[in-house]
């Protein structure tokens, strides 16, 4: 007697997507990205190992910003004015310091405000259903609009306290923050749950757009939340130098989107691994560094990190083409398991 089953057989084991994909091709990438570290670290230290201190305080706020921008990514609404909402910050942390606020109140003031003005875009991207990167573009021009209507034509603002911002201890909690939050929130973004709920935003091919719910819940957590953490590299740039500035923006985006997508993280949304962005920041803020003492043309570094934007870019797409694909669904063999947007 022969039994035919009712549905087919299908290799046992987990199924992975190209959306949700495996950690592997990260990992090895990470790899490498901590080779190239290694060689950086040793070519800087032999030039310039003493001065430590500006090495850590440029890495923690380089690496704030990256971390905000990578959340922005990974929720697939690219905040373009992570750098404009930091200087924002930064003149907000002076305004309250001036008025004779203690630095901390001064600190959770400016972030406070960053935060809210990076709801504002989210708000505007998820109820009109418009692409983060449009909204952010918008909010990068009126963070600008506004540093030049409050400081006119008096230049960067001295701050009345440099206060225990400047000191080396407070580079190293800085530091640590930035560590924590970019590979705390790397992992956080590893769980399945996590990332359905806050990948609304995500377009794949051949798959239906998102709820209306969840692609606003997706933009007011990419937009407010890497704000937020904008503001905190604000603060920080704003102590260590002691004043604020006019510029939304110095070339520190291309930094900054640089050391994110030569982590590994899509510019199309969903997972980038666990310490991309740190060791791109670290391996960029070291390449940074070495052309400062090495007395190179200030356009060199801006240079760099253009190139670093572009090889970013086809380390995302080679990461995402060494994505396991979804096997075929075999007929008959039942509802497929999700893939959308992990």
């Amino acid at each position: 007697m022969v039994f035919t089953p009712a549905q087919p057989l299908v290799p046992a084991g987990p199924v992975t997507s190209r959306s949700g994909g495996s950690l592997r091709p990260h990992l090895i990438w990470e790899a490498v990205l901590l080779a190239l570290t290694v060689v950086a670290a040793v070519v800087w230290y032999s030039q310039d190992g003493s001065r430590l201190s500006p090495l850590v305080f440029n890495i923690a706020s380089a690496g704030l910003l990256a971390t905000a921008f990578a959340l922005s990514l990974r929720t697939a609404t690219p905040n373009l004015a992570v750098v404009a909402v930091a200087a924002l910050a930064g003149l907000t942390y002076a305004e309250v310091l001036d008025a004779g606020a203690p630095v901390l109140v001064a600190a959770v003031a400016a972030i406070a405000a960053a935060a809210f003005f990076g709801l504002g875009m989210g708000l505007v991207a998820g109820l009109l259903q418009a692409p983060g990167w449009a909204v952010s573009l918008g909010g990068l021009a009126l963070a600008q609009g506004i540093l030049l209507a409050t400081t006119g034509s008096g230049g960067p603002r001295r701050l009345a306290s440099e206060g225990w911002i400047r000191s080396d201890g407070a580079g190293a909690g800085w530091l640590v923050l930035f560590l924590l939050l970019s590979i705390g929130g790397a992992v956080v973004w590893s769980i399945p749950a996590v990332r359905r709920a806050l990948s609304g935003n995500r377009v794949v091919a051949g798959e239906p757009p998102s709820p209306f719910g969840a692609r606003l819940l997706g933009a007011v957590i990419g937009l407010g939340g890497s704000s937020l953490i904008a503001g905190a590299a604000g603060v920080l740039l704003a102590g260590r130098i002691g004043a604020t500035t006019l510029s939304a923006d110095n070339g520190q985006l291309a930094f900054v989107a640089g050391a994110v997508l030569l982590g590994g993280v899509s510019v199309a949304g969903g997972r980038g691994g666990f310490a991309g962005t740190v060791l791109g920041v670290a391996l960029l803020s070291l390449v940074q560094m070495t052309i400062l003492v090495a007395d190179g043309p200030r356009w060199l570094s801006t240079v760099v990190f253009a190139l670093a934007v572009l090889a970013g870019l086809g380390v995302s797409r080679a990461l995402e083409a060494l994505q396991p694909a979804l096997p075929a669904r075999v007929p008959g063999a039942g509802p497929a398991e999700p893939s959308r947007k992990y």
